[in-house]
């Protein structure tokens, strides 16, 4: 039997339980998480009894964010799986089949997209593209994120720089005047361009003064809603932002 897999006796109710799951990870991290069980309990003609994926890590300017709970910050319904998962064992009705994912260990980087007998039954072997399963952001999120886009930005960049920058050269390219470089390349005819990064707001200052009369630079500190959700959790601005 698997290292991973364990299955009881099967009939035409099954689900898909992952035992012994406490991954705490990055949003993109639990995202392909999501994406793959999904795929996985497809493949095995089953629903999916969804775990607790947390999401907390160190991208939040070197600070420890808050554990948030990944998967209520999804639309099911709007995403079409609500007859797909269960949220709670309790909700399982009976005559359902058990399907066990065993995760007692961790998963080859907290990844179920790594784990073999998952990659051989979804694509051959090979760890899959998970790009099929849309997501749906909550209501909430989008209302704040349509108040923002408001102001009609030309250019969203993203920069990761926190647990990236190893070497002069990462320190180098993300810098602003860098930034600036490859924003000037993309929009010639200047713009609005809206700055999300994991790093300090201080640190795109510099950006505002750099030819100002055609070139608007923001990040989330520009926007008193946006503030207020960063201090609780860089994870739902992260989200707002995407």
């Amino acid at each position: 039997m698997s290292n991973f897999m364990a299955e009881e006796p099967v009939n035409n109710k099954k689900v898909l339980v992952v035992n012994g799951f406490r991954e705490s990870a990055g949003l993109n991290h639990q995202i392909s998480n999501l994406k793959v069980l999904i795929k996985f309990s497809r493949k095995l003609g089953a629903k999916l009894l969804v775990p607790q994926f947390l999401l907390w890590g160190f991208h939040d300017c070197r600070r420890d964010t808050r554990a948030t709970q990944f998967r209520e910050c999804l639309d099911y319904d709007k995403m079409g799986l609500t007859d797909e998962l269960f949220f709670n064992e309790k909700d399982i009705p009976p005559g359902y089949v058990m399907l066990f994912l065993n995760c007692l260990q961790r998963p080859p980087g907290g990844l179920f997209r790594k784990i073999p007998e998952v990659a051989a039954a979804i694509n051959n072997g090979v760890p899959p593209h998970v790009e099929d399963v849309q997501l749906v952001w909550v209501k909430k999120y989008h209302e704040i994120a349509s108040r923002i886009v408001n102001n009609s930005f030309q250019c969203i960049v993203h920069v990761r720089r926190t647990d990236k920058v190893t070497g002069e050269l990462w320190n180098e390219c993300t810098s602003p005047e860098n930034i600036h470089k490859t924003v000037r390349k993309l929009i010639p005819e200047g713009g609005q361009i809206y700055v999300m990064s994991d790093e300090k707001w201080e640190f795109f200052e510099p950006l505002k003064t750099v030819d100002a009369g055609n070139y608007e630079y923001k990040t989330y500190h520009d926007y008193p809603e946006l503030i207020k959700i960063k201090e609780v959790d860089n994870y739902t601005l992260f989200i707002v932002e995407q």
